[in-house]
């Protein structure tokens, strides 16, 4: 037989430990005694439950309920001023609101990742990295030089944050935080192993050797914009695209190979002012690249080139990338290959990923 919908209703309150006869019960949440009436409305056909809650017990509760959010709040306030302190004490040049900005991001970090303030300042200062090994590496995978596994999802949070500068130059790049918090603290100067630097010197200093640092597509140029380089193409040669730039696609469509090879030359002279002959585009590319990188090691060490997932690459000269590029040539195409505008002041780059 069907239920009727005050019986139905009288089966729910009971579900929700609610006493539809009336009687006594104790309110779980906050201890205060609560007394539960019902009513069937026969004309809506609904039941009105009447609560009548007694707080003689509740003062005490909501008291302790407090205190108990005090507790919580102090703590976390205590935890991120001890976090705070760390990074202002080895990282000086933060201030204000990038101060601000990293605290809170690598706390939250922590917290998602179940590890303690204490613990991590404990570790940041011996490091999370191990600075040896991966520095001399000359490829590999950023994370797989993790000290201890729980701190890979920490890494792979804060390798984001981009916040800072140094000395009114670039700001921080992706990647350049991860480095210099992981890899810890000189017991013997009390200050970073690697130091994050702005001054057109490289991103890292270790051991008085600096480093470029680019990360998931970053670009080493020529130190040419792209809109300069085609006014002077269009000087060197008459053509009818006045927008020509090379290695698009549509123009193995449009021109001959020959055509290509001589609009390349002539690219090039307007890059280099030098004079070659036909240029292939493979030609082309390794002439961009070892400019770019003649300017790279002009200011640094060593460079080194990251993907999102953390796989690296990095080279000493100008004779390890052109060993590491010469059989990959045709795999620079698009996204992954190079920036050459018409229009923009962008100088010509090639996008530096791991192949």
């Amino acid at each position: 037989m069907a239920m009727t919908r005050k019986e139905d209703q009288q089966i729910i309150a009971k579900t929700l430990s609610l006493d539809t006869s009336g009687a006594m019960t104790q309110a779980p949440i906050c201890g205060a005694t609560t007394h539960i009436s019902d009513e069937f409305d026969e004309k809506t056909n609904d039941l009105k439950i009447k609560t009548t809650k007694y707080k003689k017990k509740t003062n005490n509760t909501i008291i302790e309920l407090n205190n108990n959010n005090n507790n919580t709040m102090t703590s976390m306030n205590h935890h991120l001023t001890q976090l705070e302190n760390y990074i202002k004490k080895y990282y000086p040049t933060l201030k204000g609101a990038d101060l601000t900005t990293i605290t809170d991001i690598i706390y939250m970090s922590a917290l998602r990742n179940n590890i303690t303030i204490s613990e991590l300042c404990n570790d940041l200062y011996n490091g999370i990295l191990d600075i040896d090994s991966y520095y001399e590496a000359n490829s590999g995978n950023i994370y797989d030089y993790i000290k201890d596994p729980k701190y890979k999802s920490f890494a792979e949070r804060i390798k984001d944050i981009i916040v800072g500068s140094n000395g009114g130059m670039a700001n921080v790049g992706k990647g350049e935080w991860l480095i210099s918090l992981g890899c810890g603290i000189d017991p013997n100067t009390d200050k970073p192993y690697v130091i994050i630097i702005k001054n057109g010197q490289g991103d890292l200093e270790y051991r008085e050797k600096k480093e470029e640092l680019k990360w998931n597509g970053g670009k080493a140029d020529v130190g040419k914009a792209g809109n300069q380089i085609n006014k002077k193409f269009n000087t060197l040669i008459d053509i009818q695209d006045k927008k020509w730039v090379p290695f698009r696609k549509r123009d193995k469509e449009m021109y001959s190979i020959e055509e290509i090879k001589k609009y390349n030359s002539i690219y090039w002279k307007a890059i280099s002012d030098n004079e070659t002959t036909l240029l292939s585009d493979d030609e082309l590319k390794q002439k961009i690249i070892t400019m770019a990188f003649i300017k790279v090691f002009e200011k640094s060490d060593s460079f080194i080139m990251f993907n999102e997932n953390g796989k690296f690459q990095r080279f000493y000269n100008i004779e390890d990338v052109n060993i590491y590029y010469r059989d990959k040539l045709h795999l620079l195409t698009g996204n992954m290959g190079f920036e050459c505008r018409a229009n923009q002041s962008n100088p010509i780059a090639l996008y530096c990923n791991v192949l």
